[in-house]
């Protein structure tokens, strides 16, 4: 009898956890560190209806915290895709930057050198931070294929 309320209570814990868990938003679980929850959560919930640019932020990054680097690229394409059809600077610059980290992390240094080149004459250096990010990330792009001088 102990044994099966143990299990009982057991249960009924892991039921009210789950969903608890469910009831996160990405935000919380990304903050969590809970990356496979996020893309759980956002690819359920993709299926059903389109992603707002937040959570595309999220499941992009999320998939490049765990080592997903190509569902990342897919990502941060429809990111871009978005962000350049609502005509959101901000978020397009941020996709830009989730898409060069990617690359980064795939090791195409060359493709991503190339994609830093298309789409930084886009901003003006004073635009934002995320503009400075991606200033960052193209820099360790030319460092990494020793081209020094560019790099600085």
């Amino acid at each position: 009898m102990k044994k099966l309320k143990f299990i009982i209570t057991f249960l009924l814990c892991s039921l009210i956890y789950t969903g608890l868990k469910a009831q996160q938003s990405p935000k919380e679980l990304f903050e969590g560190r809970d990356f496979e929850a996020v893309i759980d959560t956002l690819t359920k919930k993709s299926e059903l209806t389109e992603l707002s640019l937040e959570e595309l932020f999220y499941i992009t990054k999320s998939y490049g915290r765990t080592r997903q680097y190509s569902n990342g690229l897919v990502f941060s394409n429809k990111m871009t895709e978005e962000a350049m059809r609502l005509k959101d600077t901000t978020n397009l610059l941020r996709a830009f930057n989730l898409m060069a980290e990617n690359l980064i992390d795939l090791n195409d240094i060359t493709k991503g050198i190339e994609y830093c080149e298309k789409v930084a004459p886009v901003f003006r250096k004073k635009d934002s931070i995320e503009f400075q990010k991606l200033c960052f990330k193209w820099g360790m792009m030319y460092y990494h294929n020793y081209e020094y001088k560019k790099a600085q």
